[in-house]
């Protein structure tokens, strides 16, 4: 059995690996390892359910010599939660495709998606234990033989009833991520020899507030720290005071970097980004409705 576990194991990894590959190339490692821990709760049994059932069913085809056609359904289904869970940072990219409505769907219905692979892992499990008790597929000495003495085809058909149903209160009872960066666009502001370009990233009251910025000057330099020169103010007054700033440090020619603030309060219907003091320039300001 010990290369089962190996492949189960290597496939909990590759399924981490399409996760942390996709949201580094759109927002960096940083952010992907932030992401990962404030959604570990689900993120972890996703990968390891998937990993269980690869296991099962190497055992079970190395053994039966059949194909176990459930788990490339199931397995699909993860894999593709895992990249629903980063879809958010490719909003920028299907309209172009003319997705938009798709890309907000998968935004603001992450964490449903996500629990659509978890079931889809619980099911996959299921219907393999099944074909394995069906089989005899195991020895007497396995420590499934206890888990055997239950009837699987039964339990598969109430697993398969109660993540309907689980799944569909969910989808009515998880409150939506709501974000209203989709159509805010970017703003350049050049004064002084410095350009600021700042483009809103995830903009809304579920998550941090997050700006990508990118400054450049020909002459001088970019020494100031990012993250005690800026502020961001709503339409009722409240300020936002930076969390970090995740890029370039102090120095240079040219810089780029997210600047993290907390989330946004329910009643925001615009923001200003202000940048104070910062090489000589008493202040910029950038402003979104929302």
């Amino acid at each position: 059995m010990k290369k089962h576990y190996i492949h189960g194991i290597l496939a909990s990894i590759f399924l981490a690996l399409i996760y942390f590959s996709i949201v580094t190339v759109f927002q960096g490692l940083s952010h992907a390892i932030d992401q990962f821990f404030s959604l570990w709760y689900l993120m972890i049994p996703l990968i390891i359910g998937f990993g269980i059932q690869i296991s099962l069913f190497s055992y079970i085809k190395s053994t039966l010599k059949a194909k176990a056609s459930g788990v490339a359904a199931s397995g699909s289904v993860s894999t593709a939660s895992m990249i629903a869970c980063c879809a958010h940072h490719l909003t920028d990219i299907l309209p172009i495709m003319g997705l938009s409505g798709a890309a907000l769907f998968l935004t603001q219905y992450q964490t449903f998606f996500i629990l659509i692979g978890i079931f889809s892992n619980i099911v996959g499990i299921t219907y393999l234990l099944n074909i394995m008790q069906k089989n005899s597929l195991y020895q007497k000495s396995n420590f499934l033989e206890k888990l055997f003495v239950y009837d699987m085809k039964k339990i598969k058909n109430v697993t398969i009833m109660l993540s309907i149903l689980i799944l569909s209160i969910s989808f009515f009872t998880i409150k939506p991520i709501t974000s209203s960066n989709v159509n805010l666009q970017s703003l350049t502001d050049t004064k002084n020899g410095i350009t600021v370009e700042v483009q809103p990233m995830n903009i809304g009251n579920s998550k941090n507030t997050d700006f990508s910025i990118t400054l450049t000057t020909h002459q001088g330099s970019l020494d100031f720290d990012m993250a005690k020169v800026s502020i961001l103010e709503d339409n009722n007054g409240k300020f936002y005071y930076p969390i970090k700033w995740e890029g370039s440090s102090p120095g240079g020619h040219h810089r780029n970097g997210n600047l993290i603030f907390p989330s946004l309060g329910e009643e925001a219907n615009s923001i200003k980004l202000r940048i104070n003091n910062e090489a000589g320039i008493s202040e910029r300001i950038f402003e979104w409705k929302l």
